[in-house]
This record gives structure tokens, C-alpha cells and sequence, in this order.
């Protein structure tokens, strides 16, 4: 079979390996590369927003709620934070996704997505076994390719084995790219000792085996209802755990204390300062800020870090995108479908105790709303086919 690469599959490969390196890859380690690449970035989305978004302008209904998100949020970072540079770049990440998945053919950003994250992942793996301690320093400091520690990389680990994960299910192909990027990633995580990224990454991995049989949807909504329990419990109720198969589980297995490694005080300090301010929170801050309030860099949570941010307003905004593209995507109720969600439980799992890059989480929030077109005729051609 010959290959046909087509002027828009090539400006999608080149648009998503900028946009994805620049945004999920530590690339200080070269002087030129950092600025390099946020300077393409910007190439990119002037490109792909005056070239195509404004060229075909139409609104769907999650970019109402999207455009709902991005104004709240920058209403109270405006009137509360001090800096509106991180909040403009979410902006143009969110909407350089949205392009991608509205514009482009699914099924070439989820082959094109699986090489690029398989290809970091990869790198990331062979870094790890040389330079375990970290691959590089940072304003003296040890940093890996997939973060600023080691807690990082887990997440960008788990959304390239969903990726892969659907491609593999609904088109056949990348079966040993998937075996292969599924145990680099379980390897990788319980080699530097990330045990919130290992029980989820091994939780999907898992899953896979799993995810054609017939109870696979009874499991996905089990462990949903599980990670929600333990999110609210948590940090929220500072709930007592006694029960001694979980307190073996997080001392004996996972090697944690009960405070999971001081996170406890970390969530009560962010559930009182939250108290203060419920409904609208302190607009969006950069890592100083929650240096000076915490002694740490984030909240150690998603959810805490969203009610920081927006208060309940936005956490409720957030909550409604994505149970609009979660209802859409259960129109389908297939194994790349119920994957795809268990994914996305499993990465919500993670950040239970970690905050990753929003790329990554509206990442898979499209890849959820715009699902649907999985299922259309294609008959094009393309790489991962060759």
C-alpha cells in the first residue's frame, strides 16, 4: 500500500510535536531549546487560530462552557492575583487543543499523539535507567525529562498508554507499541519510587487486559465511585483511616505514612484558606505564590487546586464541561470508550495526591467530547497504517 501524506496530516504531526514537547518536556537542560520551542508554540497557534479557527469559525456547545471557564477564571485572577501570564498561557494551551480536536481527523491525532508520547516516554525510560536520581539540574536542582520530580512523569505516562490504548482498539494497529509503552511506563514509575503515579499507571495497565470483556463497564463505574470516595474522604474530611488492609496497603505496600508524606497538612491549610473564599477562590497563581501559603509548589490535589483557583463557580463550570463531553462520549459504550474513561479515573486518582498539567486533563476531556467521530467512515491513509 502506498502512503499518502497529506499537507494537513503533515501540519498536524509537526503542530502537535511542537505543541506537546513544549508543553509536557523539561527542556531547560538546553539553553536554546526552551525559548525555542515557546516561540513555536505561539507559531503554532497563530497559525493554527488565524489560518483555520477564525477561517471556519463555529461554536459548539463545550466551547460556551469552555468560554464560560476562561472568563471566570481570568474575572478573579485579574482582580485578586498579581500575574495574568500563566492564566494567558492556559488560554492558548486550551485553545490549541480545541483546534486540534475540532478541526483535525481523530483518528490521525491519536496515531500522531501515541508516536510523539511514546517517543518522550521512551526517552524518558532510558534517562531514568541512567540518571535515576534525575536527568539534568534546574536552578540546582535534579529535573527529569517528564518533570521537576518524579511525581511528575506519571500522568504524561498514563495519557500516552490511553491514547495508544484507543488507537489499538478501534483501528488494530500499534498492538506491540502498546505492550511495549505499557511496561516502560509501569517499569519507569516504580523505578524512581512514584507510588501515586504507579498505582495508576498499573491500574490501567490492567485494565487493558480487561477492557473487551463484558463486565469492563461494571469495573470502570466500581472504581469511579471509589476514586470519588476517596477524593471527598481525604482531603476534604481528613477521614480517619482505620481499617487495616488500607492502612497495610498505603505503609506496607506503597510505603507512605498516614499524612501521605505531609499532604495532610498541606490539604487542611488549602481546605481553610478555601473557607475563606468558597466561592470564587484567588484567581490562578504560579508556583511561588503556593510556595509562600504551602512550603510547597502546588496543593497536592486537583480539586483543592481548582477551588483555590475559581472557588466553587469554577469548579461547577469545570464539573459541567466535562459531564457534557463524558455524556457525548458514553453514546458509545465500546472498549476504547470505556478505556479512555478509565483512564481518565485513573489520572483523577492520581491527582488526588499530585497536580498535573491542564494540557494533559483537557487533553482527555476532548478526546472525550469529540469521540463520537471515531466511529465515522474513514478511509484515508496515514503512517501508523504504513
Amino acid at each position: 500500500m502506498e502512503l499518502k501524506i497529506t499537507q494537513t496530516q503533515l501540519l498536524l504531526f509537526v503542530c502537535l510535536f511542537v505543541f506537546l514537547t513544549q508543553t509536557l518536556v523539561v527542556l531547560e537542560f538546553v539553553p536554546l531549546l526552551d525559548p525555542l520551542f515557546s516561540g513555536l508554540r505561539l507559531v503554532v497557534f497563530l497559525l493554527l487560530f488565524v489560518g483555520i479557527y477564525l477561517k471556519r469559525f463555529y461554536i459548539t456547545p463545550i466551547e460556551k462552557g469552555l468560554m464560560l471557564y476562561i472568563a471566570f477564571l481570568g474575572s478573579v485572577t485579574l482582580l485578586f492575583s498579581d500575574t495574568i501570564t500563566p492564566l494567558i498561557f492556559q488560554s492558548i494551551n486550551i485553545l490549541i487543543l480545541l483546534i486540534f480536536f475540532k478541526f483535525f481527523n481523530i483518528k490521525d491525532i491519536l496515531c500522531y499523539s501515541t508516536l510523539i508520547l511514546s517517543g518522550i516516554a521512551y526517552a524518558n525510560f532510558l534517562l531514568t535507567l541512567v540518571f535515576p536520581d534525575g536527568h539534568f539540574y534546574v536552578e540546582g536542582k535534579s529535573a527529569y525529562l517528564l518533570g521537576y520530580n518524579y511525581n511528575s512523569m506519571g500522568a504524561t505516562l498514563l495519557v500516552s498508554m490511553v491514547v495508544n490504548a484507543i488507537y489499538t482498539f478501534r483501528y488494530g494497529k500499534l498492538r506491540i507499541n502498546l505492550i511495549c509503552l505499557a511496561i516502560v511506563s509501569c517499569i519507569t514509575v516504580l523505578f524512581v519510587g512514584s507510588m501515586t503515579s504507579s498505582v495508576g499507571v498499573i491500574l490501567l495497565a490492567l485494565y487493558l487486559i480487561v477492557a473487551r470483556m463484558k463486565t469492563a463497564r461494571w469495573a470502570l463505574k466500581a472504581f469511579f465511585a471509589g476514586v470519588i470516595l476517596f477524593n471527598l474522604g481525604i482531603p476534604f474530611l481528613q477521614m480517619e483511616i482505620d481499617n487495616n488492609y488500607l492502612v497495610w496497603f498505603i505503609e506496607d505496600v506503597l510505603g507512605k505514612d498516614l499524612t501521605f508524606t505531609d499532604r495532610a497538612r498541606i490539604w487542611l491549610e488549602a481546605v481553610l484558606m478555601v473557607s475563606d473564599s468558597p466561592w470564587y477562590g484567588y484567581g490562578l497563581r504560579d508556583a511561588a505564590w503556593f510556595e509562600y501559603n504551602f512550603n510547597v509548589l502546588t496543593a497536592h490535589n486537583f480539586i483543592l487546586t481548582m477551588l483555590l483557583k475559581g472557588g466553587l463557580i469554577l469548579l461547577l463550570i469545570f464539573i459541567g464541561i466535562v459531564w457534557m463531553s463524558v455524556t457525548r462520549a458514553n453514546q458509545h459504550k465500546t472498549p476504547e470508550i470505556n478505556t479512555l474513561q478509565f483512564g481518565c479515573s485513573s489520572l483523577l486518582l492520581m491527582m488526588s495526591m499530585e497536580t498535573y498539567s491542564m494540557v494533559l486533563i483537557f487533553f482527555l476531556v476532548f478526546l472525550n467530547y469529540f469521540s463520537n467521530t471515531l466511529y465515522l467512515d474513514e478511509t484515508t491513509d496515514h503512517v501508523c497504517e504504513a
